[in-house]
């Protein structure tokens, strides 16, 4: 087989690669390759004609992009930040949680009802931690108040503990994590499910996309229908 004949995956690390694989072995994939998916970063199954690249969440756009990748999964949290030039094409539904602004409990509960007047209570400029600064500034813009966005890479729930930031925005699933750190949430901004992506190009011409896309559009069909957590 050909190298332009394989069809290559980007999938993330982290939180979203269990569901992943789970979801192409429910479409029939042959799973002998992928038992080396987390061990190594890059596993080429030359018999059944698909290779699986392991990479950052972030960085899933950027090969998929780049053409290095033919498809990818990845969060829509990540989307949200860096679109690049690919094609979304389905909503796999895995991975549910919400992008959100948190604050301390307190204020966080004075201020629900009035996100605008928390963030003007803040002072002349307000202090955002967050892993999404793109996302971040679009958000801001309507509340027409001064911020200072700090981009962060590891847990911003520290921010606000230490004085770094006033608020944060981050991914919330089951709000633990907020409240082990006396934060609660303020302001919902988007959903946030996994999405499957795929390169333009690839789209168009590489035929092993086809034995993917169909099946992968009725399970994403079929979980439109299910209730989410």
């Amino acid at each position: 087989m050909n190298e332009r004949s394989i069809c290559t995956l980007a999938l993330p690390k982290g939180r979203l690669l269990e569901p992943s694989v789970d979801v192409l072995r429910a479409i029939g994939i042959p799973s002998g390759a992928m038992e080396e998916i987390g061990r190594r970063l890059c596993v080429s199954d030359h018999e059944n004609g698909f290779r699986y690249l392991l990479v950052r969440p972030s960085d899933v756009v950027t090969y998929v992009s780049e053409g290095v990748a033919d498809l990818g999964i990845v969060g829509k949290d990540t989307l949200l930040e860096d679109a690049g030039s690919v094609y979304e094409l389905y909503d796999l539904g895995f991975g549910r949680c919400h992008l959100a602004v948190a604050a301390e409990k307190e204020l966080a509960d004075r201020y629900r009802d009035d996100p605008g007047s928390l963030y003007r209570s803040m002072g002349s400029t307000l202090r955002i931690a967050t892993k999404y600064p793109k996302t971040t500034e679009h958000h801001f813009r309507q509340y027409r108040t001064p911020t200072h966005i700090i981009a962060l890479r590891g847990s911003v729930e520290l921010a606000p503990l230490v004085g770094l930031a006033d608020v944060i925005v981050d991914l919330v699933s089951s709000g633990r994590t907020l409240k082990a750190n006396q934060l609660s949430e303020v302001e919902f901004l988007a959903d946030i499910t996994a999405r499957l992506i795929a390169n333009p190009v690839s789209l168009k011409v590489h035929r092993r996309i086809g034995t993917l896309l169909e099946p992968l559009r009725r399970m994403a069909e079929a979980g439109k229908d299910e209730p989410g957590c």
